[in-house]
């Protein structure tokens, strides 16, 4: 998947999961889902074969909302993404990216 197939603006940030046995980063956001009535869902965003996750951002009150997210290509097959946020930015390198809706059970 690319990141221009994913509505990053809006989605707010609600946690953060490292799994760095399998490589892999876990982005649970509430996405939004319908803009005519303002509805948002929880999903989550997973990004496979993680190389690097640096967070640059400072406090702010609430959780922080994305804003957008730039890719570009790195070596080796993997992919640059910066995902900018009302807190700063985000850098994750890695090979892979998918989004599904995220029920209670994970």
């Amino acid at each position: 998947m690319h990141t221009n197939e994913i509505h990053w603006h809006d989605s707010r940030i609600q946690r953060v999961i490292e799994l760095p046995a399998a490589d892999k980063l876990l982005l649970d956001i509430d996405y939004p889902v319908d803009w005519a009535t303002s509805r948002f869902e929880p999903h989550r965003v997973t990004f496979s074969d993680v190389y690097v996750y640096q967070i640059h951002e400072g406090p702010i009150a609430g959780a922080p909302t994305l804003l957008s997210a730039e890719e570009e290509p790195a070596e080796n097959e993997t992919r640059n993404i910066r995902l900018d946020t009302t807190a700063g930015h985000r850098l994750i390198r890695c090979r892979q990216i998918t989004i599904h809706p995220l029920d209670e059970n994970g």
